[in-house]
């Protein structure tokens, strides 16, 4: 069972994502970043994939310049340029809270999906995506996922020996985080619990 992706990432493709570039119907879900009425359009039903922006920020800005499973040097964090840690959380926080808005508004079938569940519950998530989908798992995939759910692409555990986050990046996200999980919640129900 493959997923796809509007991208082609040469090194995934390389180390077990068959799928990437593919997006068409051969492919179970097809990956994107992209957000906005026309590319809603594209889809019968979506997986929003929510994962705590503090989170992120650090994990997107480590793939940008240190790989898929390195890390940004310390010194990237103290750069104050257009590539440098303030202006980046500046513009990715907007874009993280623009992206989930907006496929809230997805007219079709949305499954929302918390990062956080899968780390601690992935079986159970899994196969309620699986579900979702239009599948079931076999037990043979459900094991097989389970003994791969580390995979090739997953950092080691960093930490810092500073805090990147200020006090203003802080309050700044936390207000675009709430703004998600309200969102959420409408979409929802009222009473629907927010794991980020």
């Amino acid at each position: 069972v493959y997923t796809g992706s509007i991208y082609r990432d040469q090194g995934l493709l390389k180390h077990g994502f068959p799928g990437e570039s593919v997006h068409n119907s051969t492919v179970i879900a097809i990956k994107t970043h992209e957000y906005g009425p026309e590319t809603r359009r594209k889809y019968a039903r979506a997986v929003l994939l929510v994962r705590n922006p503090f989170d992120t920020l650090l994990a997107e800005f480590n793939r940008q310049f240190g790989g898929h499973i390195g890390y940004a040097g310390p010194e990237r964090f103290q750069q104050d340029n257009e590539k440098g840690w303030n202006r980046y959380v500046a513009v990715s926080s907007e874009t993280w809270l623009t992206f989930h808005l907006d496929w809230l508004k997805f007219d079709g079938d949305l499954h929302i999906l918390y990062y956080a569940n899968l780390k601690n519950n992935l079986l159970a998530e899994v196969q309620n995506l699986a579900r979702f989908l239009g599948h079931t798992m076999a037990p043979q995939i459900a094991a097989c996922t389970a003994r791969n759910s580390r995979g090739r692409f997953k950092r080691e555990k960093y930490q810092l020996p500073f805090l990147p986050f200020t006090e203003q990046m802080i309050a700044d996200i936390d207000r675009k985080k709430a703004l998600v999980e309200e969102g959420i919640r409408k979409h929802m129900n009222a009473s629907a619990t927010v794991v980020l």
